[in-house]
């Protein structure tokens, strides 16, 4: 409890300081004296003497001779030669010396670049670094590419990345990368590209369907891009989203998202510990993410995201640091075609713009979307020019474009073989309310477009339309979409099947999110048929309910001798469909073959018996889903038979009877993505919804 500066004789070169206090307010201060010099290197003294001097540059060997002491940060280096060097005290190397005769020696050889106060830098990426400087950077995030310019030396991890672009990785130290970067030119650079975002050894799961729980053991990260209404957990070590801690607490009230996204850490030691997460999975942009119609141009310095859901044309940038599209880099390229660009991230290009120069510019050109609204007096999309029937802006399309159709009905036309006909590389989608501009703010059950075969007299099924959808070119599951619409009330009596849809000539599109409902058929395929070569269509996310034929009533594939065909059916639905003679659900017939993933089937009827899939020389793999046949034919694997009545409903029996196969749990908890937004549609089904 005094100050001093008198010290007393050191002890082999040191001071030992013993300290006891039990008062808070207790404290202790050392200064360091005023013999400690800053020295530049290569450095020598000679001759007798007693001091301290210090640099925060880079040792690269030191040597001694005829000395009493030579220490460096406390460790001996008394007369011998070394190029070890002690770990750094506040980013220095303080050397202490002692010598009482005149042919003492001491010698440092090294460089006077000074190296970071706290030596080891952890950054938040992406990340730049520009000029002169010896550092350390470490983060725990994830690198997608480092790229350094005019650097002496740069490494991640011991692995040499000098003056290169790469992104490829070398294993982590103890969860990090540690990069190393020297320079000695005023104009040299690093970037690192990636977020920083802390990775555990079993990474990152995306959330595919809330709502969600995880019950257990466990240390995993879990992220969705989607809306999170509430998050509760309880049993668990810890638990956070976003840094922020929700350990063993319910709440309604989620922090920013980060890039777009909740990230949620879970860690529990327990087998008791639960996580549950409810909201639903649509994706939401990044809130710095803004939309933008074509053609579109930006210029000047900035940095900033868009978000392009337009079919693109051509896109040109220059004078750009950085310019990536869904993470590929774009930088001051020029006549970029879509067909150059990468995959979609649901239904967007997402653009990063980086600049510093005041003469940089991107521009995209490409088509705009098609709005359908069969009620315009709602004003909702009062600024677009839209149609008020779906068929009309079919016809206006061209490949490339979307529709975008509004909530409210729609017929094919007033003549029975009037029907929505599709077109190549034109993508579709229902459920909106109108006003939307991202498809992440739709909602397809909430916002049902209905697809109306009943064309006549109310109620009357023998004047409605053979098909209300087809498509007879073609097209891929790619560039073709049908998403989001309920299509019910075909009535296909002239023989010719698919009175919901029909595909014929090669038509391959994808039909996504949507309900097949009272479609019948007199001969075979109620709800859908496929008739043509080469047809091989995606149904994902399909409901098929109360459909009717003789033969495949929700989906008939014909016979067609030497031209294989594949329909790949995926989470979805086939409740209640009813045929007179084979395949309630699915009738394969010669060298067609049925794919089916994550589905349900229930309460199918053939003949007066449960049948779901009938097989007449085709081919049928299912697998990872559940059905109350007696059995499926073909190949099945993973497939849970329950027994359902129809007094107690599907879902209540699903849930009781399902065991997810892969990961052991009951699908109520959603583990399977797939059998649980399968269970979901019968519930939809059962409660009113659609």
């Amino acid at each position: 409890n005094q100050t001093s500066g008198s010290m007393p004789p050191k002890i082999d070169g040191h001071y030992y300081i013993y300290y006891s206090a039990s008062l808070e307010s207790a404290e202790l201060a050392l200064e360091k004296g005023v013999d400690t010099t800053a020295v530049t290197m290569p450095y020598e003294y000679d001759g007798p003497g007693e001091f301290y001097v210090k640099t925060n540059g880079t040792i690269t060997s030191i040597g001694s001779n005829n000395t009493e002491s030579v220490t460096i940060n406390g460790e001996n280096y008394t007369n011998s030669w070394s190029s070890t060097m002690p770990d750094r005290i506040d980013g220095y190397y303080y050397i202490y010396y002692r010598a009482s005769v005149d042919w003492a020696h001491l010698e440092i050889d090294g460089d006077n670049t000074p190296f970071a106060e706290a030596d080891t830098i952890n950054i938040t990426m992406p990340y730049r670094y520009d000029g002169v400087g010896k550092h350390c950077f470490a983060t725990s995030g994830t690198i997608t590419e480092i790229l350094s310019s005019s650097t002496d030396s740069v490494s991640i991890n011991g692995v040499d990345y000098t003056n290169i672009s790469s992104s490829v990785m070398p294993p982590r130290i103890g969860g990090n990368y540690y990069i190393y970067y020297e320079a000695t030119k005023t104009w040299a650079y690093l970037e690192v590209d990636g977020d920083s975002i802390p990775v555990v050894e079993n990474d990152t799961t995306r959330i595919d369907v809330m709502p969600f729980e995880y019950t257990g053991q466990g240390k995993h990260y879990f992220w969705t891009d989607g809306t999170i209404t509430s998050i509760q957990s309880n049993g668990t070590d810890s638990v956070f989203i976003n840094g922020m801690d929700i350990t063993n607490i319910y709440t309604e009230s989620v922090p920013d998202r980060i890039n777009g996204r909740y990230y949620i850490h879970y860690n529990s030691s327990n087998t008791y510990a639960a996580l549950t997460v409810e909201g639903d999975t649509t994706p939401v942009a990044p809130p710095d993410t803004t939309e933008i119609t074509l053609p579109f141009t930006y210029a000047g310095p900035d940095e900033r995201y868009f978000a392009i859901s337009d079919n693109v044309t051509f896109m040109n940038s220059w004078g750009m640091d950085v310019l990536t599209v869904n993470n590929e880099d774009f930088t001051n390229a020029t006549n970029v075609t879509e067909s150059m660009l990468p995959p979609r991230v649901n239904g967007y290009y997402y653009v990063y713009y980086r600049s510093n120069k005041s003469w940089a510019e991107f521009s995209v050109t490409g088509s705009v979307k098609l709005y359908v609204d069969a009620n315009p007096a709602d004003g909702e999309w009062a600024d677009k020019d839209y149609y008020t029937g779906l068929s009309e802006a079919i016809s206006d399309a061209v490949s490339g474009q979307e529709i975008w159709v509004a909530q409210g009905t729609y017929h094919p036309g007033d003549l029975r073989e009037d029907s929505f006909t599709l077109k190549p590389g034109v993508k579709i989608y229902g459920g909106f309310k109108g006003g939307e501009t991202t498809l992440g703010q739709r909602n397809v059950w909430g916002n049902p477009a209905v697809l109306s075969g009943d064309i006549g007299v109310n109620g009357d099924i023998s004047d409605n339309s053979y098909h209300v959808v087809t498509a007879n070119a073609s097209m891929t599951s790619e560039n073709t979409l049908l998403n989001g619409f309920v299509i019910r009330g075909g009535y296909a009596d002239n023989g010719s099947g698919g009175a919901g849809l029909l595909l014929s000539g090669g038509a391959s599109p994808m039909i996504s999110q949507c309900v097949f409902s009272d479609n019948a058929g007199t001969g075979d395929g109620g709800a859908v048929a496929l008739n043509g070569n080469d047809t091989e269509p995606v149904f994902t996310y399909c409901l098929f309910h109360d459909n009717s034929a003789s033969n495949g009533a929700a989906v008939y594939i014909s016979p067609l001798a030497g031209n294989p065909r594949t329909v790949n059916i995926q989470n979805c639905t086939f409740a209640e469909n009813t045929a007179t003679a084979a395949g309630a659900a699915v009738y394969a017939g010669e060298d067609a073959t049925v794919i089916t993933d994550s589905t349900v089937f229930w309460n199918n009827t053939a003949s007066g018996s449960l049948q779901s899939i009938a097989l007449q020389g085709g081919e049928a793999v299912t697998r990872y889903s559940g059905a109350d046949d007696a059995a499926l034919p073909g190949t099945a694997e993973n497939i849970l038979y329950y027994t359902a009545s129809s007094g107690s409903g599907p879902f209540t029996d699903l849930v009781s009877y399902i065991v997810d196969s892969e990961y052991g749990q009951m699908v109520e908890y959603g583990y399977r993505n797939g059998i649980f937004i399968a269970i979901l549609n019968i519930r939809v089904l059962l409660e009113g919804g659609l």
